[in-house]
């Protein structure tokens, strides 16, 4: 069951960093975001993904659950799985959302786990291999259709 985040979270987020004595800077520096994107949670404007959220709660010494605003009872442990299998892209990569269906992500997920990669690792691992193979598939196209344009001479 994913985590809620209900209208209190930047409430709590944000009182949490000032009880801390934290800027936006600070705090985003220490749990690996950028300060606008610490100011888009407190303002309500975005929430945050699992891993950061974790993140957050423990610099802040707070329960993730109690933090998010979420009232239903929440498996943590099932939380911190979900985190690291879908855990942020590797500093100095550039990064595109995908988007995947929950039944893909599961896959994806096991097959990293099985290969011991990331997550992240493992969907580029599948994106270059599927490369490789279509630029062998047209790299031989284009010499067949070559070899025949000069066979007629053209």
């Amino acid at each position: 069951m994913p985590l809620a985040f209900s209208d209190e979270f930047p409430v709590r987020i944000t009182h949490a960093r000032a009880m801390h004595g934290l800027s936006h800077k600070e705090l985003a520096d220490e749990v690996g975001i950028t300060p606008d994107q610490l100011q888009k949670y407190e303002s309500g404007e975005s929430v945050p993904r699992i891993a950061v959220l974790l993140r957050l709660a423990k610099r802040l010494r707070l329960d993730p659950v109690w933090l998010s605003g979420d009232t239903r009872e929440v498996d943590i442990d099932a939380l911190q799985r979900e985190a690291d299998d879908f855990e942020a892209i590797p500093e100095g990569i550039i990064a595109t959302p995908v988007h995947l269906g929950s039944e893909l992500r599961t896959l994806v997920a096991k097959a990293a786990r099985d290969n011991g990669r990331t997550v992240h690792d493992e969907i580029v691992e599948r994106l270059a291999s599927t490369f490789d193979r279509s630029t062998r598939f047209y790299a031989e196209l284009l010499r067949s259709l070559a070899n025949e344009l000069e066979g007629r001479g053209e």
